[in-house]
């Protein structure tokens, strides 16, 4: 996914916008239920000041996600971003990473043809993801199905960070994922890793 990524206001979270009052919003106005208006959105804005996603552009970030239920144990993933559809559209993959090791484990993940707003904002419906065991830092060594919704960005060519919120449900637990979050960040050395950080503000993970 090219991130400048970027998955309301509503809109995207903004850098210094507090997420109690942004989470009020989105509930208040049906927005992680129904977004109908992506051009709304008001993601963070891109660091030139000018959204420019090339087709065939290719970036890595880490993913956070980083859930409601838990948000000090976030899973990880190495999310590879390409701009596809002459800009409109994304594809990313996911690499989970071990919750104890952070090597890569389980199979990759795929998800093509996510919209992207001319703003850099995109919204990848809901979408049936497997978390490898290995992967899970709430509940170690099991395996989860999940549906997620991730909503944020900015996604452009020249994104460094990007982050947005994340609902969804863990399948035949019946545990509510509203009002996660997710960040991404740029990989410009693959042998250094980010720090992971939760959300829009930069908030450490303990």
């Amino acid at each position: 996914m090219l991130l400048a990524f970027g998955v309301l206001a509503t809109g995207c979270i903004e850098p210094k916008d507090d997420l109690d009052d942004f989470l009020k919003r989105g509930e208040e106005t049906g927005l992680f239920k129904d977004i109908e208006d992506l051009n709304e959105f008001e993601c963070l804005a891109p660091p030139t000041g000018e959204c420019v996603r090339t087709e065939g552009t290719m970036r890595q970030f880490l993913f956070t996600f980083a859930a409601s239920i838990d948000p000090t144990k976030p899973i990880l993933l190495i999310g590879t971003v390409a701009v596809t559809g002459g800009g409109a559209t994304m594809d990313v993959t996911f690499q989970q990473l071990s919750a104890t090791t952070r090597t890569p484990v389980g199979a990759p993940l795929a998800y093509n043809g996510i919209a992207v707003q001319p703003n850099g904002c995109f919204d990848s419906g809901l979408q049936s993801t497997p978390i490898d065991g290995a992967a899970n830092p709430i509940i170690a060594d099991t395996p989860l199905d999940v549906e997620v919704r991730l909503v944020g960005g900015p996604v452009c060519d020249d994104v460094e960070f990007a982050c947005g919120v994340l609902s969804g449900t863990v399948l035949g637990l019946g545990i509510s994922l509203d009002g996660s979050t997710f960040t991404a960040q740029r990989i410009n050395d693959p042998n250094v890793l980010p720090t992971p950080v939760a959300d829009c503000d930069g908030t450490p993970i303990p």
